[in-house]
């Protein structure tokens, strides 16, 4: 419920960045929005205040993150619809996770002591990192 959250919170941000301009009536839709999350997300049976709080942290961020994608591309003269801007940012975000995740495969293949080799058909063992590539 708390991803409904998603709209209300760019919205705040773009004011707040100066990209969107305050304005009665959609500030009324918001705070029905939020209050409808708020209803159904204290409702719950088992509600967690730390995993709430986790949650809007990351809300928050991801509104931030594009919000300030916006004023990159408004400064650069550009005028691109988030998903046109997917199109660009996508495959430097995709590179650099996959940078990320091998490394963190390898440093944590190599706490556990493993040894990268290749597949040896005589004794049967295979190397983890054919997974990864």
């Amino acid at each position: 419920m708390l991803k409904a959250l998603m709209p209300v919170a760019t919205f705040f941000m773009g004011v707040m960045c100066g990209t969107d301009k305050p304005r009665c009536d959609v500030f009324l839709n918001m705070v029905l929005v939020s209050v409808g999350v708020v209803v159904s997300s204290y409702g719950e049976i088992h509600f967690n205040i730390v995993g709430t709080v986790y949650q809007v942290t990351g809300i928050l961020a991801e509104a931030l993150r594009l919000v300030l994608t916006q004023v990159l591309l408004q400064k650069k003269g550009l005028t691109l619809n988030p998903i046109t801007s997917l199109y660009y940012i996508a495959p430097c975000r995709y590179t650099s996770l996959y940078i990320t995740s091998t490394v963190r495969c390898i440093v944590y293949w190599r706490s556990l002591g493993w040894k990268f080799h290749r597949y040896n058909s005589i004794s049967g063992s295979f190397s983890p990192m054919l997974f990864v590539l």
